[in-house]
């Protein structure tokens, strides 16, 4: 059935709304379907971007993580070379190995400045891989920042480069260290004067030094590893004992930590010294060991002189007198020679490490100090000087000490060569005396010879005025008076000679105990009933030569010193022995030859002296006592008379200790047992023969002819000799007596006397003098001839004149 336009236009509305529907249907399905596809590629982008977000982060970490120092940099270039390059983009590394920031987008040259010139280079290496894109890897050093790279260069796109790099400035100086200390010890192997040889922990040879070889004389080309038994065997060939070497040799090996240390003799006469070190890493790992081996056979025989030389110089140390002593310039005592125990009794260990002035004697210590000064300022010549030094037993010994300063560096030394010169010291200070006291006696005799005549004019004209003074008392009284100090005079010139040992002895052989028995209860009287008086005589003793009456003297005059030292009493002793002094004491008392001598001594406990005044008190005039109290002739006149008598004398004495005088008379032998007895006082004789008188002092002249005249003689007066010979020649009668001066200007009265004697054979002799030294010694006038001392009375020369007149003719 055939449908209506509106039914068709229905239906076909309605299809086409199908059609429609099923488009729309379609067409939904299909956005869904664009829309499922946009969502999936929505999450896929969500995916990519997270990807891309994490990778970034992944490289960004790794980036600014790495080590090495990243620069990605664009090259420069100019006409086709690469001038210069920017810095695109760095990592913190390289701001950190470069020390450079702020660098991107910056150029290289404006970035350090200087890099194009001081690094052409590393431009040129740059833009080579920049343009060829084929890597490259090298180590750089940049002078401008002073580091060394090691670099890593690669290109991912034309123009550009990637640029990875290190630091390893400390590992190139740890390699050139290296480098500069294997050559050094190269250097210091080849050049070194030890042979070297060095093995490893298997004892294998990995190295010797020419000088080795030279050594050993050992062919290089023997030396290889895994053939040292060559080289051994000729080490060993050369060796004097090889047993013992390898002894020595397998115990270092099987102690590796030990290092080793000897000598070795060779079969040649030559000495080599060997070192041995093992070669340890630093937790003690044993890598080998090292040998050193060194020729000291110049240096052995070197040590062998210095021995034998130092022997010798010790054993002329140790043998030597002197004193050898080193100081340093303190005083301090660092060597003492073992001649110290024998003159001072210690033992050299005593003194070492102890001061100088320990032993010194405080008085002389500012004196040393000078010597150690004198010593200093003048090195090069030795300085000589005088030292006490307390000997062990408390004594001082004076010694002589040489000093000089040693030479050579450290702290300054001296070395002191000290001889003992007490002895000598001694003898010089007495010889010095002896010198002093004869100059001194010289002076006084030559005083007492001019005083003798004075005094005989005095005494002689005092007696002449009182024969003639008849009953005048008081004009007798003032005579006597004037004869009195004559007299006393007299005995001041007779100590004086008696000082100068120009006084006239009569020496008889003497029994010391004697002399001192027949004057104790004089010198008991004497001294004061404060004093006791010990008499120590033996029963014999030997006997002496001596005036007894000077002996008397020397006696009374020890004991009134002695007395006069103890004011308020004390101990006086009186001893005599026998002694023989040898030759070492007889030395050291300067001139007393050895032999048999009788002592003498006189001790008391007074006072004492001190050193200084000991070594006065037998000068004339020295005393210590009061003005008014002493002549001081008393002990110089007892030096006077032993001296004259042969003898010696020695006085000791120490403050508060009292004082000794020895005196020593040479032994004769046995006492003769005589006794001398004065001849008793007879008349003045009278005469009438003809004397010649020769007297060159006009008032001695005059008195004695005035004598003489008085009692009878003739007299023949002339002042000279040659006056007197020609009175001689004109006289035509006898000339019974010449009474002549020893000592007259001109001829001398012994040579007047013999040339009167020649032409009158009758004459007769009879000398006066003040000098009876030099009339006795000096003018050959024996103990026979006639002689009258100066000053005399007229009673003893008219005596004198009889005695002569009575003897036969001269």
């Amino acid at each position: 059935m055939a449908l209506g336009p509106g039914k068709q236009d229905a239906e076909r509305l309605n299809r086409q709304l199908v059609d429609t529907n099923l488009e729309l249907q379609a067409a939904k399905e299909q956005l869904a379907a664009a829309n499922e596809e946009l969502r999936r590629e929505k999450t896929e982008r969500q995916r990519a971007g997270e990807s891309l977000r994490e990778g970034e982060r992944r490289y960004r970490s790794l980036f600014e993580g790495m080590l090495h120092g990243f620069a990605h940099c664009e090259m420069v270039v100019e006409n086709g070379e690469p001038r210069d390059f920017v810095y695109l983009e760095v990592n913190k590394a390289f701001e950190e190995l470069t020390g450079l920031t702020g660098v991107v987008g910056r150029n290289a040259s404006e970035v350090i400045p200087g890099i194009r010139e001081s690094s052409p280079e590393l431009f040129e290496r740059y833009g080579r891989v920049a343009s060829t894109g084929i890597p490259e890897r090298f180590d750089f050093y940049l002078p401008a920042l002073d580091i060394w790279f090691s670099i890593s260069v690669f290109s991912p796109e034309n123009g550009h480069f990637i640029a990875l790099f290190d630091n390893i400035s400390e590992r190139r100086r740890t390699e050139e260290a290296l480098r500069f200390q294997n050559l050094l010890l190269a250097t210091l192997s080849e050049v070194s004067i030890d042979g070297i040889l060095v093995v490893d922990s298997r004892a294998r040879i990995i190295h010797f030094n020419r000088r080795f070889v030279e050594m050993w004389g050992i062919p290089p080309h023997l030396a290889t590893a895994g053939d040292d038994e060559p080289v051994l065997q000729t080490v060993v060939g050369k060796v004097s004992a090889p047993d013992e070497f390898l002894a020595r040799v397998r115990h270092l090996y099987e102690h590796p930590e030990e290092t080793g240390h000897e000598e070795i003799a060779l079969r040649d006469g030559r000495t080599f010294e060997r070192y041995s070190a093992p070669m340890l890493g630093a937790e003690h790992d044993y890598y080998g060991r090292v040998w050193y081996f060194r020729d000291v056979s110049r240096r052995k025989r070197e040590q062998e002189t210095l021995a034998k030389r130092e022997l010798h110089f010790r054993s002329l140390i140790e043998n030597a007198q002197d004193i050898i002593t080193i100081i340093d310039l303190e005083g301090k005592i660092g060597f003492q020679s073992p001649a110290v125990k024998r003159i001072l009794g210690r033992l050299p260990e005593e003194f070492v490490g102890r001061s100088a002035f320990d032993f010194l004697h405080p008085d002389d210590a500012a004196e040393f100090r000078a010597a150690i000064g004198r010593v200093i300022e003048r090195p090069e010549a030795p300085q000589t000087s005088l030292f006490r030094f307390r000997h062990a037993n408390g004594s001082w010994r004076t010694m002589e000490g040489i000093g000089k300063l040693l030479p050579g560096e450290g702290p300054s030394q001296i070395v002191v060569n000290s001889r003992d010169v007490t002895e000598s010291h001694a003898l010089e200070q007495q010889l010095r005396q002896s010198q002093k006291m004869e100059a001194v006696g010289q002076l006084a005799g030559g005083i007492a010879h001019d005083f003798n005549n004075l005094l005989t004019a005095i005494l002689g004209y005092s007696d002449v005025l009182a024969s003639r003074t008849g009953d005048d008392a008081l004009a007798r009284q003032d005579i006597d008076e004037i004869r009195r100090a004559g007299e006393r005079a007299a005995s001041l010139t007779r100590q004086l000679l008696a000082f100068s040992r120009k006084q006239i002895l009569e020496p008889r052989v003497l029994d010391l105990n004697g002399v001192v028995r027949n004057i104790e209860q004089m010198l008991r009287r004497l001294i004061g009933e404060d004093v006791e008086l010990e008499t120590r005589l033996p029963d014999s003793v030997g006997a002496v030569r001596a005036d007894p009456g000077q002996i008397e003297q020397v006696i009374m005059n020890l004991i009134v010193n002695a007395r006069d030292a103890m004011p308020t009493g004390g101990k006086l002793t009186i001893a005599t022995a026998d002694v023989e002094l040898d030759a070492s004491v007889a030395a050291f008392q300067f001139d007393v030859p050895p032999g048999r001598y009788v002592l003498l001594a006189v001790s008391d406990t007074g006072h004492g002296m001190d050193a200084r005044t000991l070594s006065h008190i037998f000068e004339p005039f020295f005393t210590t006592k009061e003005q008014g109290k002493g002549t001081g002739l008393g002990l110089s006149t007892v030096y006077g008379i032993v001296k004259q008598s042969g003898g010696h004398i020695a006085a000791y004495s120490e403050l508060g200790e009292g004082t000794s005088v020895k005196v020593y008379l040479p032994c004769v032998g046995a006492p003769s047992g005589q006794t001398v007895t004065p001849a008793a006082e007879e008349s003045p004789a009278r005469g009438s023969e003809t004397i010649l008188l020769v007297e060159d002092e006009q008032a001695v002249r005059r008195l004695v002819r005035a004598v003489l005249e008085s009692s009878g003689f003739r007299l023949l007066e002339a002042p000279s000799g040659e006056a007197a010979l020609q009175i001689a020649r004109n006289h035509d009668g006898p000339i019974h007596l010449v009474l002549t001066d020893v000592v007259m200007p001109g001829m001398r009265g012994p040579e007047f006397a013999k040339r009167l004697v020649e032409s009158h054979p009758e004459t007769r002799a009879l000398f006066i003098s003040g000098y009876t030294d030099d009339a006795v010694m000096q003018h050959g006038l024996g103990p026979e001839t006639f002689f009258l001392q100066k000053p005399f009375t007229p009673r003893a020369l008219l005596q004198k004149v009889r005695e002569a007149l009575g003897a036969p003719p001269a």
